[in-house]
């Protein structure tokens, strides 16, 4: 499955959140999403588990570089 598939699902699982939220447009897609309050800890293991169910890509620890905080992009880039 492609990475724009995964990107997908994460905006998916998000959406209703982030409409709550008031929160629209592109620039969420790159915001932190816990430092940002968007999600927390829990809410990041749950998306983590819609995203691998609808996708069948596995996430891994490793490939997760979020240094600069813990963005759509950056959680994309750790399902293989």
């Amino acid at each position: 499955m492609p990475e724009s598939d995964v990107r997908a699902a994460i905006l998916e699982f998000l959406a209703q959140r982030l409409s709550r939220l008031g929160l629209t447009g592109p620039e969420t897609e790159h915001a932190d999403l816990i430092g940002t309050g968007i999600l927390d800890s829990l809410e990041i293991l749950a998306l983590i588990e819609d995203v691998e169910a609808r996708t069948g890509r596995r996430f891994s620890w490793d490939l997760l570089e979020a240094e600069l905080g813990l963005s759509v992009p950056a959680l994309a880039d750790a399902f293989v």
